[in-house]
């Protein structure tokens, strides 16, 4: 859209896109058809946009398009042909697998899995995230997967949970960050984990990858101490479904190269920092497992006031990534809680966060949380800071979901 009238400069349809069925996933998100899901990425001339669709082809398929920025519209008649602005043709049909222990392979569910994640291009390579479906179904996992951004060709493909399920990264939409150096940092959801003990299952974890060839090795990790807590059955639920992936990493500059702080918090409300050079793994609490057990093996991890055991819906879910300010005195981070009465504002110095820095705020975020977007003024002392709420009236049988308002306030 231009900026200075409300006309449409383009539009491109990319062909019949995956129906919703009821129960295909849990909160029936996208009624009544889904399409594309992960925000697209566009190169830095600003001449191609990368974006993943899903389709209705053999029950599920996803392409991945390399679309001409700068393609004159289609003089017409009619609408442009499907691949009309497509760089690479035919659109390449995404799969993927990996050796499964013990023998045969793994491999991609395209008719259940979502490419929620934002995509991410780094260095001429793409990055896609793939998040789990149906969790409770046993039978899918987590993938971040490689392209080559000229060619769309597959370079290399990671899967989250090899000899277990599930750890799906979706990120509440959010992309892979990535540092200088080229390494690739991930949140996973809800999954086995046993890196710890040598396993290759990392659900529920901050992941660090870096593309070698044609793989993508781990790195290193960092996994809260109360993961046993996190996918576990509790109170009248089947499952609390508290995954950390629910939202993505932060990725905070440090003072010198390699110094790089990463920032996340998931479904239980507590708020990590973690060193990219010594992320810290895994370490077991000497007490009985609980939610706010401590975690020594971060630079800081910030336990929710509302940090408890429960379902979809506990209050201090963290649906949005955090968002940071860098001001002419301070640098802030900015993060909000589902149902969230308080937006946190963490005064950021060597990336130590007080415990306590909250700001009131003047209505909750609803269900569910927003990632934060900040707006900067040529004042660089001067910022907004906008947020989306759906409004939801709640009844003893269903939920009314009524539209989306955005909201801006000075923090």
């Amino acid at each position: 859209m231009p900026q200075s009238r409300d006309a449409l400069i383009w539009s491109q349809w990319l062909g019949q896109p995956q129906p919703e069925k009821f129960g295909f996933d849990s909160w029936n998100t996208n009624f009544p058809e889904y399409g594309i899901l992960g925000t697209p990425a566009i190169d830095d001339a600003q001449t191609t946009m990368y974006v993943v669709s899903w389709h209705n082809d053999n029950g599920g398929q996803f392409r991945l398009h390399a679309i001409d920025l700068t393609k004159a519209p289609f003089s017409g008649p009619g609408f442009p042909p499907i691949d009309y602005r497509e760089r690479i043709k035919p659109v390449p049909v995404i799969s993927a697998a990996v050796p499964k222990p013990g023998g045969g392979q793994l491999k991609l569910d395209t008719t259940q899995q979502k490419q929620r994640a934002a995509l991410l291009l780094d260095r001429g390579v793409l990055y896609l995230g793939f998040s789990t479906n149906l969790e409770t179904g046993g039978t899918l996992h987590g993938w971040l997967l490689a392209y080559d951004a000229e060619t769309l060709k597959q370079k290399a493909a990671w899967n989250v949970t090899p000899t277990g399920i599930n750890g799906g990264i979706w990120q509440a939409g959010s992309g892979p960050a990535a540092d200088a150096s080229g390494n690739i940092y991930v949140m996973t959801g809800n999954g086995n984990f046993n890196a710890n003990t040598g396993g290759k299952n990392f659900g529920d974890s901050f992941v660090k990858l870096k593309l070698e060839g044609t793989t993508l090795p781990v790195k290193d990790y960092f996994t809260p101490c109360n993961q046993a807590l996190l996918d576990k059955a509790c109170g009248g639920a089947g499952r609390c479904d508290l995954d950390l992936g629910s939202a993505g990493p932060l990725l905070v500059p440090g003072t010198d190269a390699g110094s790089e702080r990463l920032i996340g918090g998931g479904k239980d409300g507590n708020i990590y920092v973690v060193d990219t050079s010594n992320m810290g793994h895994f370490k077991a609490p000497s007490a009985p497992t609980s939610m706010d057990c401590p975690n020594p093996n971060a630079v800081q991890a910030i336990m929710g006031p509302q940090s408890q055991l429960g379902g979809q819906g506990v209050v201090g879910n963290i649906h949005g990534s955090h968002v940071m300010w860098q001001g002419p005195d301070v640098t802030r981070v900015y993060v909000w809680g589902e149902e969230d009465m308080r937006h946190r504002v963490c005064p950021a110095v060597c990336c130590q966060f007080p415990r306590t820095a909250t700001q009131p705020a003047p209505a909750s975020s609803g269900l569910c949380c927003p990632t934060p977007v900040m707006r900067t003024s040529n004042a660089v002392s001067r910022r907004s800071f906008w947020r989306s709420m759906r409004k939801t009236s709640r009844t003893t049988s269903f939920e009314v979901r009524r539209p989306t308002i955005p909201r801006a306030q000075t923090p």
